[in-house]
């Protein structure tokens, strides 16, 4: 057993988990509800995999290179020095910077709730627009989406057929359209989200 490998792999699981952590913190703190965190984690942490997946096979598309090509992450071994020391400090920036910002957020701001979801309403449009660009790229381009369309179908593919794929673009667009209107705008009004009436 390579005792000092696994040593490596540990303290990058362990960096990963503080800097998710911060994101989670980060998010309940301007939001300044703790449901809201809690959604946001559990999302953000099951759908990462794919939404890097989804990146990767976005700028192999683009650029005409080989998925292992693009995926320069994936060729760095935590195992090795030089891989770990890059993943950590890509985390410590990250980490690093949410750090600043939050610390600044508290001595500078009033975080209270204001008996709405989000402390500040005018970045609903911008958190919606995100989440629906995030989760398209995360469930669509990803090897999740085409393992969803398997089990549907009873027939896998490794990449879909570009048909499929705007079908499915359009799904993930208008649930993740729909439960945001829900979510972040009028949890009161359940049905009319998922209609195109202007919720006020």
């Amino acid at each position: 057993m390579n005792w000092v490998g696994s040593i490596y792999e540990e303290v990058e699981i362990l960096a990963l988990i503080i800097t998710l952590s911060l994101v989670a913190a980060t998010f309940g703190l301007w939001v300044g509800r703790v449901f809201a965190s809690a959604l946001a984690t559990f999302v953000f942490t099951c759908s990462l995999p794919f939404a890097y997946d989804g990146l990767i096979n976005i700028v192999a598309g683009v650029t005409g290179q080989t998925y292992r090509q693009a995926d320069i992450l994936g060729t760095l071994s935590s195992q090795h020095p030089s891989g770990l020391l890059i993943v950590l400090v890509i985390c410590g920036v990250i980490s690093g910077g949410l750090y600043w910002l939050n610390q600044w957020a508290f001595d500078h701001l009033s975080l209270e709730n204001g008996q709405d979801f989000f402390r500040f309403p005018q970045l609903r449009g911008a958190v919606l627009s995100f989440s629906i660009g995030y989760l398209i790229i995360a469930i669509s381009c990803s090897q999740f989406g085409a393992g969803i369309v398997g089990l549907l179908t009873d027939h896998y593919k490794p990449q879909l057929p570009l048909v499929t794929f705007i079908l499915l673009t359009i799904a993930v667009a208008y649930l993740t359209w729909s439960l945001g209107r829900w979510f972040l705008y009028r949890p009161d009004r359940f049905r009319d989200a998922w209609t195109f009436k202007k919720l006020a």
